[in-house]
């Protein structure tokens, strides 16, 4: 009795639509980027990847024993001093 009362429910919810959707299928492109040091040259790079299909980009954030980014742990590499790329290349 139990299988039938299963079937009726599963019947009802197909029949409302009810059913899980199936998760979409994204293909990824994508690159690791060694960012520039100018704000600039990384938006550029960033929009330039983009116009070429990239829709994934993996950031390098450990460049050289430094942070690209201002850190309390580590000290931020020479170059990226005064900005954070990450921050950049996130918006």
């Amino acid at each position: 009795m139990k299988k039938y009362i299963f079937i009726v429910v599963g019947l009802i919810l197909l029949f409302l639509g009810c059913t899980p959707e199936a998760p979409q299928r994204v293909e990824v492109r994508g690159i690791w980027l060694r960012p520039p040091e100018t704000k600039a040259a990384l938006v550029a790079a960033i929009d330039s990847l983009a116009d070429a299909g990239i829709n994934m980009i993996f950031i390098e954030t450990w460049y050289h024993s430094h942070t690209i980014y201002p850190s309390k742990v580590a000290a931020q590499r020479p170059g990226f001093q005064g900005w954070d790329p990450l921050r950049v290349a996130l918006r």
